[in-house]
């Protein structure tokens, strides 16, 4: 998923217009992701609602920008919180890769569906 970046004139996202229900846990460094990355943009929305749709109103979704600390790559990624896994959290995460994976294949930036396995904290679940 990655490839030379294009340019554009995109306007930074209005992160709390995120279909979703999404947190955006630091904010500021997503945000100059996104400037350094425009082209994800106009993807984001469309990879927040359709993790919602894949994983229902019980999943909370948290959007960061994750550090290697080893090298210096840092990645946008949206982090799937359930309350119970089960054995199709894998599968759903690997379908919306595929759903996505033309839309971020010429990207330089970043932009990916995770999951950390801990549980809810009761928060952005819808």
């Amino acid at each position: 998923m990655i490839a030379k970046a294009k340019s554009s004139l995109t306007p930074a996202p209005n992160l709390e217009d995120l279909p979703g229900k999404v947190e955006v846990v630091n904010r500021d460094e997503v945000l100059a992701y996104l400037a350094q990355h425009p082209e994800l943009v106009p993807i984001l929305p469309d990879l927040c609602a359709r993790t919602r749709a894949e994983f229902g109103d019980e999943a909370e979704l948290l959007l960061e920008l994750k550090h290697d600390f080893e090298i210096y790559d840092p990645h946008l990624v949206l982090c799937v919180r359930m309350p119970q896994y089960g054995e199709s959290v894998r599968e759903k995460i690997h379908a919306i890769d595929m759903a996505f994976d033309d839309r971020l294949a010429d990207n330089e930036g970043w932009l990916w569906v995770t999951t950390d396995y801990r549980t809810t904290r009761g928060k952005n679940a819808v």
